[in-house]
């Protein structure tokens, strides 16, 4: 699935495949995809939107949305990049970004051109990922981590085989040599 570049107060289109509408489309950080939304995309009849990303650079997000029966499909994990734009950003981001960025002059905010429709899709398909319920004793991995963060218990093919691949090689080898 494509992931859009999102730029810190710049504008990106996204959009998805049709399945039972309305559609609720959020961002979530990348580290705790279960957790609050860090941004709301607001609520959509049809299949695509325009955002001007309002979330400081350097954010690690994803992008969820969720039709009527409660389907989601998920973006990669998206890094905001930098801009001098910090016009969208709150008072609290402002204060967090010159908390942990080194003193230097900033610009003078310039009033913020009308939005452009151009900018990066995100398409999601039609097929989409309802994380399986969670009936044995472990945490679930979290419906965006379900291939993405392999080390949140949940085990992939090339994890598996690795080891496994590399036991049958040490077994042949030692039945060789005896």
């Amino acid at each position: 699935m494509p992931t859009p570049e999102l730029t810190q107060c710049k504008g990106v289109h996204v959009s998805w495949e049709s399945t039972q509408g309305p559609y609720s489309v959020i961002a979530v950080p990348s580290d705790d995809p279960c957790g609050d939304a860090v941004a709301d995309l607001g609520d959509h009849d049809g299949t695509s939107t325009f955002w001007t990303c309002t979330l400081p650079a350097g954010s690690s997000v994803a992008l969820m949305v969720q039709d009527k029966n409660g389907d989601e499909a998920w973006s990669a994990d998206i890094v905001v990049g930098s801009s001098d734009d910090k016009s969208c950003l709150s008072a609290t981001q402002l204060a967090s970004l010159k908390n942990s960025s080194s003193p230097s002059p900033s610009p003078s905010p310039s009033p913020s051109p009308s939005p452009s429709h151009s900018g990066t899709t995100l398409t999601v398909p039609a097929a989409v990922h309802t994380p399986p319920s969670n009936t044995g004793g472990t945490d679930g991995a979290g419906a965006i981590n379900a291939g993405s963060n392999p080390s949140a218990g949940t085990l992939t093919i090339p994890q598996i085989s690795g080891p496994v691949l590399a036991m049958s090689l040490l077994v042949g080898a030692i039945t060789l040599i005896l």
